[in-house]
């Protein structure tokens, strides 16, 4: 299975879709973590 996968995330066609994926989730994590300062004020 470990293999199955490094192999999968090795292909460049997955890479762009990795990337946006993880800005995706940075973003959405930044976002919170203002509504959550906001709240406090």
């Amino acid at each position: 299975m470990t293999l199955e996968i490094a192999n999968i995330l090795n292909l460049n066609d997955f890479k762009p879709l990795l990337v946006v994926l993880i800005l995706f989730l940075t973003r959405n994590s930044i976002k919170s973590k203002k509504i959550v300062r906001e709240s406090k004020l």
